[in-house]
């Protein structure tokens, strides 16, 4: 076992861990050595016992340094080398016997956090302060003889307040984490009253506890305290704050004791009572309630009281546990087939019928298409088509009382024949999905054979019902309200389905039914934005075979490009700003164009690892993150982590921040389980999950948080006309005539090395001013917030490569930041004109951009139709888009594909860029 500092290997994450050779402190050493960080554990052993890191001798990465923290040279006489984190564990048990160490403890709490605060601020390190939840016990202050052992609560409450002080004071990382009554394998027999218990229990003594024994206790297994005390320094957002680890509910001592009682045949085989004893041969203290602080993010107990009491009770007596047999992991499936299964359904939701003579019916139509009952709701409408065509003598009879309504009942006929077909294509629309993933035997061929017959019905009939659609004003008697509503739907599902039959046409080649297909996946976190999406941290294959997913699997990106051979040279930004020797898999993206980073991702893929890949789809974190919302939470059994749309960044970023230690697979292993629980969700979803999860991944695919690029002519060419593909676009104005395209594109890439979009807010904000001449100048301006609690990682300055992208030869007029004069570099690719500069925003700041320019004098604009388009980068939030067009006094605007509000001489449009904004005016002289 190393015990010199100079064994630390530099460059590799470091934690140092006061208190390590303790009974919570030895637990913590092991779980770090875990994710292979390095260890570096300091203890005098006056508490701590070196058996306790017996097992850790031998490991490179592990260092014992044996001195005391409360030496005024600690700090001094060490020479550190870069330290990451630090965790003060000394002190965290009390004692109710032994020798007098109260004033060491008191020096451990007070001198020995002053210095390991010293060391955080050199390094700019993390630091975690172990307190208790102890320290809401109050002395009994009739029984003087016990004060002395109020020195653990009085120094602990003191190292609290004195962490507080230096946050005030200081940009510093400091968090507290308060335990409750921790016990386990290792721990102290006189550490607590816990421990006393364990004591008597395994000697075969009865269990003599305080006549007053119904005080409350909040006991914890240590391995659940040490995955509390990890999340509480690896999560983001947790700096300056004071976390409680403890079960939901307290117990009494009673309680607990009839637990070990009945767990005895573990320890002893004697018979075991609980005896009740005079208070005074324990320490005398007062309960009080715990303050309401608060939990780390994802955190709780996963070992039950019973759980924990068998393991602690199995390994003092030497009674090994029976190991539970780990099955492997299934095969997933990936996330882009999802758009798939009943897809059709989630329009039929949105249908009202009408007639007020059969509400029943609509209500039962309506409430089985919303489940995606297919089944019943095919009888429902042939029902209901029954009754449509009982009720037309009804009605011509009584139209004195309520109009002609002829033409009402032929719109009824055709929503119901609608209604039928799409029905099947719903039912067909889940074989298909069940044929991929391998649930059903049926041929591919012959499933999306039906499904095609059914969908061209389906379009047709829609089309019918829509043109009927368009012959109501809305203000006919009874039925009109319901029309408008119907109106608002039906146009929708008629884009869709013509949106369906394109996908059905591709699907063979996109399933690999004829020839195989292979995916490479491109996970990408968008919380460290990069020009294609976000950080590439792990990647997957999928293929596919005769129309069936035959393999998928999830690998760390670091992995593959370890092994490529040889150099490549990087662009020059992306070497000067990251400060690369070469480029790899997990920069590939560097390029605003999805296609073109979709072939560097497949050439490296090839060079690294030998695979081939047709097709690339890329994934940002904001996809997982709706399709895991649609299930509301996932159980993840191997990290015993749940996991809910509001805290995925959150975990997620602890296990990358976890996995960034060199050589974890916390990070791949993580992502894995995820995408294994998502598809044992998928497989098991009833109808009407399946029409949600359709939905999040349509949802996805238009807001540019999925892109997908595929070597396939006809692939190729579906994507491109629904935008899924990610190339830079060259917009088309939709009325015919005379038309100028103004194109925008805010492309920005994360370059400090963090993950401070997290923290990040952006506003955008584009000012159009078309002059008497014809020419068009524009203006810019981007404000952003960065709310990072402070400069250590995940979190800290923002810093940003930023390419805007605008019409092809034209000119910049000027550019500024906080009204300073920036320097801005020019460029032309992808058939743009590029502004490039670096921008920095400070933790905790905010910080504005404005740039201005002026489209060429190819294109001035006089009248005819002008559109401002705003392509979206993949990876960014739903950002608050102001549009306001400013134009001659001589002109106006005849009509717009968008709400405006209209001032002489000007428009102005409020939105979000939750996806591309094509928005479109006529002006007229």
């Amino acid at each position: 076992m190393p015990s010199s500092l100079e064994n630390l290997s530099p460059g590799k994450t470091t934690a140092l861990v006061a208190g390590g050779a303790g009974f919570v402190g030895s637990y913590l050493c092991e779980s770090l050595l875990s994710l292979d960080c390095q260890v570096l554990c300091v203890d005098n052993f006056l508490t701590g016992e070196k058996r306790n890191i017996e097992p850790l001798q031998g490991k490179n990465s592990f260092v014992l340094l044996e001195d005391n923290i409360n030496n005024p040279d600690f700090y001094i006489k060490n020479h550190f080398p870069a330290i990451n984190y630090i965790f003060n564990l000394t002190s965290v048990e009390e004692y109710l016997s032994g020798k007098d160490i109260s004033l060491e403890i008191m020096q451990s709490n007070s001198i020995g956090t002053e210095n390991l605060i010293a060391l955080c601020l050199k390094n700019n390190a993390k630091l975690l302060f172990c307190s208790s939840l102890e320290i809401f016990k109050l002395p009994d202050w009739d029984n003087a003889g016990q004060w002395e052992n109020l020195s653990f609560h009085e120094s602990k409450r003191f190292a609290e307040r004195l962490i507080l002080n230096h946050l005030k004071r200081q940009d510093l990382d400091l968090r507290v984490v308060r335990v409750g009554d921790v016990y386990g394998p290792r721990m102290k027999m006189n550490g607590g009253l816990i421990g006393y218990c364990f004591d008597q229990l395994l000697s075969g003594q009865n269990l003599k506890i305080p006549a007053e024994g119904e005080g409350k206790i909040y006991p914890l297994y240590v391995k659940d305290a040490v995955s509390g005390i990890l999340r509480s320094i690896l999560v983001p957002g947790t700096a300056g704050k004071i976390f409680d680890l403890k079960p939901a509910n307290p117990i009494t001592l009673v309680d607990f004791c009839q637990e070990l009682k009945k767990n005895r045949q573990l320890a002893t085989d004697k018979q075991i009572e609980i005896e009740y004893v005079a208070q005074n041969s324990f320490s005398s203290l007062i309960e009080s309630t715990p303050q309401e602080t608060e939990n780390p993010l994802g955190w709780r107990p996963e070992y039950t009281l019973e759980d924990g009491i068998k393991e602690t009770l199995r390994e003092f007596s030497r009674k090994p546990a029976v190991k539970e047999q780990k099955t492997r992991p299934r095969k997933t499936i990936p996330k882009f087939l999802l758009f798939i299964p009943a897809s059709l359904a989630v329009a039929l939701m949105f249908i009202i019928l009408i007639f007020f003579q059969l509400v029943y019916q609509m209500k039962e139509i309506q409430r089985l298409a919303g489940k995606g009952d297919f089944v019943d709701l095919e009888n429902k409408t042939l029902v209901f088509q029954k009754e449509i065509s009982l009720l037309g003598p009804i009605a011509k009879a009584g139209q004195f009382v309520w109009g002609n309504q002829e033409k009402t009942i032929a719109l009824g006929e055709n929503l119901a024949d609608s209604l039928l077909v799409l029905s099947r294509v719903g039912k067909l629309s889940n074989l298909l999905f069940l044929t991929v993933i391998g649930s059903e035997n049926q041929p591919f061929k012959e499933a999306l054979s039906s499904l095609q017959v059914e969908c061209n019905s389906a379009i047709e009939k829609v089309s019918v019902t829509n043109a009927l659609l368009n012959s109501f004003t809305g203000r006919e008697k009874i039925v009109g309200p319901k029309i408008l509503e119907i109106k608002k739907f039906i146009p929708e599902i008629k884009k869709f389905l013509l949106i369906y039959r394109d996908f059905l046409v591709v699907s063979p080649k996109l399933l690999g039914a004829d020839q195989g297909i292979v995916y490479l996946f491109l996970f990408q976190n968008n919380m460290e934005l990069r020009p294609g999406g976000g950080f590439i941290g792990s990647y997957g294959l999928a293929s596919f075979e005769s129309g069936k997913l035959f393999h998928f699997g999830v690998g760390d990106v670091y992995d593959a490009d370890g092994q490529l051979k040889g150099h490549v040279e990087p662009p020059v930004r992306l070497k000067e700003l990251l400060g690369v020797d070469g480029w790899y898999l997990r920069d590939s993206n560097w390029s605003p164009d999805f296609g073109q980073n979709a072939i560097r991702a497949k050439w490296f893929l090839e060079k690294e690892t030998g695979r081939q890949a047709d097709a690339v789809i890329g994934i940002n974190l904001n996809a997982a993150q709706k399709l895991i919302k649609v299930f509301g939470e996932l159980k993840l059994p191997d990290y015993r982590e749940t996991i809910n749309a509001d805290n995925f960044f959150q975990t997620a970023e602890y296990y990358i921040e976890a996995g960034f230690f060199p050589g974890s697979k916390q990070k791949e292993d993580f992502l894995g389980q995820v995408a294994q629980v998502l598809m044992d969700k998928i497989k098991s979803a009833d109808a009407k999950t399946k029409i949600k999860i359709f939905q999040a991944m349509m949802e996805s695919l238009n807001q540019r948080d999925i892109l997908i690029s595929s070597n396939d002519s006809k692939i190729a060419a579906f994507l491109e006309k629904n935008h899924w593909d990610g190339i830079i676009e060259n917009a088309v104005c939709q009325k015919s005539g005379s038309c100028l395209s103004d194109y925008l594109m805010v492309n920005e890439a994360n370059v400090g090395v963090n993950k401070a979009n997290y923290f990040l807010v952006r506003s955008i904000s584009r000012s159009v001013q078309i002059q008497e001449d014809g020419g068009i100048k524009e203006t810019l301006r981007l404000d952003y917030e960065n709310k990072s609690p402070s400069n250590v990682f995940p979190a800290g300055d923002y810093k940003a490569y930023l390419r805007i992208l605008v019409n092809s030869d034209s000119s910049l007029i000027g550019c500024q930041i906080a009204n300073q004069e920036c320097q801005v570099e020019q460029s032309s690719d992808l058939g743009k004109k590029i502004f490039g500069l670096v921008l920095t925003v400070p933790v905790g700041r905010k910080q504005s951009l404005e740039i201005v320019y002026q489209l060429p004098e190819s294109q001035k604009f006089i009248s005819g139709q002008y559109l401002a388009y705003i392509q979206k980068q993949s990876g960014f939030s739903s950002d608050p888009y102001k549009l306001s067009i400013s134009y001659p006094v001589s002109s106006a605007v005849s009509w717009s594909n968008f709400p405006i509000l209209t001032e002489k001489g000007s428009v102005v449009y409020n939105t979000s860029l939750s996806e591309d904004r094509q928005l479109e005016i006529s002006l007229i002289k």
